[in-house]
């Protein structure tokens, strides 16, 4: 999953082509199909960093990177999602396909409620944190089945960074010593300007 934040509007555009997506799968009937095929283009854009950079590169036209995604995905997925896949294109959005892709594979777990929590450890964690994790956020989330996605990041320092759909939930020892600089920066600030 990428690391950098995407704006509310971003977040909007993704879910507004997903909501349209998963409704054409439904009203064809293949909405499993297409949930599937989304999930396997969300994946490969999050492992493959040459075609992020070609989804998002500004010296590509428009038109490049439509044949490009035309390159990578004809023969893998339906046509219904190669269409798809063809307007994303069209209408300019293709360097927002991995977080469009995702928002269908969010959509459909919401419906069968499930929620994908993704979650950001300074070091692997045991079978038992994970477990633990688990159940403490189904609990906070009204008891709804909760897939966990894990990567560790040992910049992090300790702790964890959870993040719900676009809500970031940051317990990380990285976080929390950047506060306290940010508060002791201020303290010396303000006690700095009440000597003047």
């Amino acid at each position: 999953m990428p690391a950098t934040e995407l704006q509310p509007e971003q977040v909007e555009i993704a879910r507004v082509y997903a909501r349209s997506l998963v409704d054409l799968a439904d009203s064809a009937g293949k909405t499993d199909e297409v949930g599937d095929e989304m999930a396997q283009v969300s994946e490969l854009i999050a492992q493959q960093p040459d075609l992020r950079v070609l989804l998002e590169h500004p010296a590509l036209s428009d038109q490049e990177r439509l044949d490009a995604v035309r390159n990578v995905f004809t023969g893998k997925v339906s046509e219904l999602t190669m269409r798809f896949l063809g307007v994303v294109g069209r209408r300019r959005r293709l360097p927002a396909l991995g977080s469009i892709a995702r928002a269908v594979t969010d959509l459909l777990a919401e419906r069968r409620g499930e929620v994908t929590v993704e979650a950001v450890f300074a070091n692997e964690p045991s079978p038992e944190r994970i477990e633990s994790l688990m159940s403490r956020m189904g609990a906070a989330l009204g008891g709804r089945s909760v897939q966990l996605e894990s990567r560790v990041d040992p910049a992090l320092l300790g702790g964890v960074r959870l993040r719900v759909g676009d809500q970031l939930i940051d317990g990380s020892v990285a976080s929390a010593l950047a506060r306290v600089r940010r508060t002791l920066a201020q303290a010396g600030r303000n006690a700095g300007a009440s000597h003047e």
